[in-house]
């Protein structure tokens, strides 16, 4: 949890007791379970469904780890949850040992004395979980009533935490996909591949001792198949090697991309929680950059770095233990 120095200094005691006591002591009402909360998440649940990335970008996370990490964010209204339970692991939850607080704009000495005397719970152990397993598969799933005329499809590999995450990172950008330039497709591998509706993109999504890495690609129901085939060449393709001139330039985009994240307070705030609760240290945003420079070597491109050998490594006709979505959308 965070909160933002809005330069009452006068006040800070006041605000700190507030969030202390929205935390430690919350009032859970059965009523506003039933009439807010229950209709909320299933409203939540239902955009979800209905946006493709979303929905698929879910699935995949399902298949690839099936427990914790597959765990959907999103709770279906047939879901066994009742008010009892979410309130107990509410109260096993919200203990000292589950949570830290950063500040902005406020001193430490002062900060430390705030939550000393606002944010005092009752002691509970601490919540573990056991550590995240790769498992991979395929679905494909009819997008009838998931808000898109297209084909969506989604190939991933397991990943890397983000603490190991460097080198996928320099690849999402390497493989690219996306463009930073109006009326452009970009320049980059798959980029170049855009036509019309069809598009991929390729994602790093990353956590404490996993991840998820690949390409989401969009096209018609025609154009799915064969863009698909494409992507996964781009991949090998990559994967036998990249000039020097590619790599500099995808390690120029990561590094803006984690700089640009720190821009904002939020952001520099979010990463430096990320990193607390998933490193318990925050490094600083120069460290980041230079993992980032020390990911592919220039002088090697890309041929011995452990990503690139994991893409090497898959078979011409089967795509081993990764993760394939396929939303397949239908004439109503």
């Amino acid at each position: 949890m965070w909160w933002r120095n809005l330069e009452l200094t006068t006040s800070r005691a006041y605000f700190a007791e507030l969030l202390g006591d929205a935390v430690t002591q919350a009032k859970f009402a059965a009523h506003e379970y039933n009439e807010e909360v229950i209709p909320q998440v299933a409203s939540e649940y239902e955009q979800a469904i209905r946006d493709p990335s979303t929905y698929a970008l879910d699935l995949a996370h399902q298949l690839a780890f099936r427990h914790g990490l597959g765990n959907s964010l999103f709770a279906s209204p047939h879901t066994a949850v009742d008010f009892s339970s979410a309130t107990a692991f509410a109260k096993s939850a919200l203990s000292s040992s589950n949570f830290a607080v950063l500040s902005t704009g406020v001193d430490s000495g002062l900060l430390n004395s705030l939550v000393a005397d606002f944010f005092v719970t009752p002691s509970a152990a601490a919540l573990s979980s056991p550590a995240s397993a790769y498992f991979g598969g395929e679905l494909r799933v009819p997008s009838v009533g998931h808000g898109s005329s297209l084909d969506h499809f989604l190939l991933a590999f397991k990943g890397a935490s983000t603490s190991t995450a460097a080198d996928l990172t320099v690849l999402r950008y390497l493989l690219g996909g996306e463009s930073a330039v109006k009326w452009s497709a970009g320049l980059s591998p798959l980029s170049k591949l855009a036509s019309g509706q069809a598009s991929a993109h390729a994602f790093n999504l990353t956590y404490s001792d996993a991840g998820l890495f690949g390409v989401y690609i969009s096209a018609p129901t025609s154009a799915v198949g064969g863009l698909a085939v494409k992507v996964v060449n781009e991949l090998k393709n990559v994967a036998k090697g990249a000039s020097a001139e590619a790599v500099a330039g995808a390690i120029a985009k990561a590094k803006f991309a984690a700089a640009a994240a720190v821009e904002s307070r939020v952001g520099r705030l979010e990463l430096v929680g990320a990193q607390v609760r998933d490193l318990v240290v925050a490094n600083e945003i120069w460290k980041l950059t230079g993992d980032l420079d020390r990911s592919p070597t220039l002088d090697r491109p890309c041929r011995s770095r452990r990503s690139l050998r994991r893409l090497k490594r898959l078979p011409l006709t089967r795509l081993a233990r990764c993760v394939r979505i396929l939303l397949v959308a239908l004439d109503p």
